[in-house]
């Protein structure tokens, strides 16, 4: 079956991860896979292609820039017709706004993945309300949280063509190799008694990064120092840095930008933690499970259906930076307990959440659209 995956992008984020994995093991399993990036070249880096071309999977780059660029749609056109694709599946608002409005064939058949319905900001309220409009005309709909198939359902969009695919990844990429876990430390200057804390994400204020600095007040002058190595890029880079200058914690976070090497980052720290105010089924989570990394979350979205507390990660409430201080504590004061969390995550990943889920239940999917 030939597939299009259409996405827009200005980094390597989430759903960029969920595109990749998926192209991956669909090309792998015979299916011919094209990746097409709505490209702004103002706005927007090349790292998808990158990881596209690297993995041997062919990807095209559309040209869109700004909201709404008027070549785009005969461009995708064009393409699609010349290429004629069986199925052209889009992730994400922009993505499937072009895929809902571009003309296919007639046995061409649309899906859409919905990666993200939680933002309030004006702006993702408007996106929101508009993919609801455009979701309408696709054949198939994948919701990768309940959380977020129940908004999909409340749109008033057909009950028959919503799924829910959770997210999976290539657990095997995230194993520890020691030397890895070497040189990010000496990268970053973290000496062998540092006690290090992990967060991914976009620096946006849904990520609650806030927390995190804040939780690291009081923790200068204790024997085994807690450092943060903040993972990511956004629009609140200068609002956390003079947070952790106001604070007088800035010496312990490290903001890195962000990286290609997670596996590695992973690797060379002591606990996870994901601080977010909202959510639907987050890859950072899933990541740092498949390193066997103790993790502390937010109990928002779909996290609580993953993580059962004290059994498989430790749960905290958005917003509470002192209890995130005391778990970060507890977990250093209780290694053994952490490492038997943290193998329970390992395996409730395996269960739950690998690669090879993912893609069967979305090849399942196709093949039932064109049967």
């Amino acid at each position: 079956m030939k597939i299009l995956q259409l996405i827009s992008t200005t980094g390597f984020y989430g759903a960029e991860k969920v595109v990749i994995n998926l192209a991956k093991g669909l090309q792998a399993s015979g299916h011919n896979i094209v990746i097409g990036t709505l490209l702004d070249e103002k706005r927007s880096d090349r790292i998808l292609t990158k990881e596209a071309q690297e993995s041997g999977i062919k990807i095209i780059e559309i040209p869109c820039e700004g909201k709404y660029d008027k070549r785009t749609i005969p461009f995708i056109n064009k393409y699609i017709q010349q290429e004629q694709f069986d199925i052209v599946h889009s992730h994400g608002y922009k993505a499937n706004f072009y895929a809902g409005v571009s003309r296919l064939p007639a046995a061409c058949k649309r899906v859409a993945t919905c990666h993200n319905w939680l933002g309030q900001s004006p702006k993702m309220l408007f996106y929101r309300w508009l993919d609801k409009k455009v979701l309408k005309k696709f054949d198939a709909i994948i919701a990768v949280s309940e959380i977020i198939r129940r908004e999909i359902e409340k749109a008033g969009i057909s009950l028959g063509k919503v799924n829910k695919i959770y997210n999976g990844i290539i657990i095997e990429d995230y194993s520890q190799k020691q030397g890895a876990a070497d040189h990010i430390r000496k990268e970053f200057n973290l000496s062998a008694t540092d006690k290090v804390i992990g967060c991914i994400g976009r620096l946006s204020p849904e990520k609650g990064q806030r927390s995190l600095i804040k939780a690291l007040v009081g923790s200068k002058n204790e024997p085994s120092k807690i450092k943060a190595l903040i993972i990511g890029d956004g629009p609140l880079l200068g609002q956390l840095s003079n947070l952790a200058h106001k604070l007088n914690v800035y010496g312990q976070v490290v903001f890195t930008g962000v990286r290609q090497d997670i596996p590695d980052i992973l690797a060379a720290i002591d606990i996870f933690v994901l601080p977010s105010l909202t959510e639907g089924l987050p890859m950072a989570l899933l990541e740092a499970m498949a390193a066997k990394k103790p993790v502390i979350a937010t109990a928002v979205g779909e996290v609580p259906q993953v993580i059962d507390h004290e059994v498989s990660g430790f749960l905290i409430q958005p917003n509470d930076h002192e209890g995130l201080k005391k778990m970060i504590r507890y977990i250093l004061n209780n290694k053994e307990k952490a490492q038997q969390v943290a193998e329970k995550g390992f395996g409730e990943l395996q269960a739950r959440f690998s690669m090879q889920q993912m893609v069967e239940s979305y090849s399942n999917l196709y093949l039932k659209l064109k049967a």
